[in-house]
């Protein structure tokens, strides 16, 4: 069964490199998924 987690960073995380961290973390652990930003300066992200 494969597992999925969906989160909702909030702050301002944009031109912070927060998605180039989260996919260096998320490849050591093997996980895949996708971040992106929102309208309001967040980020979305959802890993399996």
């Amino acid at each position: 069964m494969m597992k999925r987690a969906s989160l909702r960073i909030r702050g301002n995380v944009q031109m912070a490199g927060f998605r180039a961290f989260i996919k260096t973390v998320a490849d050591s652990l093997n996980v895949t998924g996708f971040a992106e930003n929102d309208k309001d300066g967040g980020s979305d992200a959802e890993f399996r």
